[in-house]
């Protein structure tokens, strides 16, 4: 299987299959698939709420920029793509 990169032009969708729920402001992925489940902090949940397979991730960026005004642009970049990494790796996302 060819390896997938996380990539700003990318548009990113939940994989049918993963079931979410949140729990005080976090969520916990499960992977009926794999028999895994998964844990997104604050800003995860932030992010995995905006992947609809419409709008790039660079797109979605710009969002947690927007929200996070006091965190560097670069570090917000940084951590959403290395976040979309671990979920392509993970196969709980879909491109679109």
């Amino acid at each position: 299987m060819e390896h997938q990169v996380a990539s700003l032009e990318g548009k990113y969708a939940p994989r049918s299959g993963v079931i979410t729920k949140e729990v005080a402001q976090e969520m916990v992925l499960v992977d009926l698939k794999r028999s895994l489940y998964h844990g997104l902090n604050t800003v995860g949940v932030q992010i995995w709420k905006r992947l609809d397979g419409q709008k790039p991730l660079s797109e979605i960026v710009a969002d947690m920029q927007a929200i996070h005004a006091d965190v560097e642009p670069t570090t917000i970049e940084g951590d959403t793509l290395a976040l979309l990494q671990a979920l392509i790796d993970n196969e709980l996302v879909v491109t679109h």
